[in-house]
């Protein structure tokens, strides 16, 4: 198990040493963690303001990435909840993970908010 672990990390690190920009590393990331894990779909979402949109998604359907693409309960709401010095709802499991509410001890979590679904 470490010894493939291992083989991964260094994979992974020789992957980021390859990739100048921030959007070339998370293409390049999404489509190594896609292979090394089996999933069908994988999202990075990298902050915007105060929303978190998919940087890369592959492997969703589009009209998926298109509506669930914002985290904020709406764009209205995060404006207000910035001027008023409050942090904005983030909604769906991802704002969940965000804000760290997530229990790690569920089999669907890893320890860092990682979690897989298959619905």
């Amino acid at each position: 198990m470490f010894e493939i672990e291992g083989e991964i990390t260094i994979k992974f690190l020789g992957l980021m040493n390859r990739h100048g920009t921030t959007l070339e590393l998370v293409r390049a990331a999404a489509t190594f963690f896609q292979q090394v894990s089996g999933c069908e779909a994988v999202g990075i979402r990298l902050r915007e303001g105060d929303d978190f949109p998919y940087c890369e998604a592959r492997g969703f359907p589009e009209e998926f990435v298109r509506e669930e693409n914002s985290l904020c309960v709406s764009h209205q709401s995060c404006k207000s909840a910035k001027a008023h010095n409050v942090n904005p709802l983030l909604e769906c499991m991802c704002g969940n993970i965000i804000c760290g509410r997530f229990d790690p001890s569920k089999p669907f979590f890893t320890a860092g908010g990682s979690f897989w679904t298959n619905s």
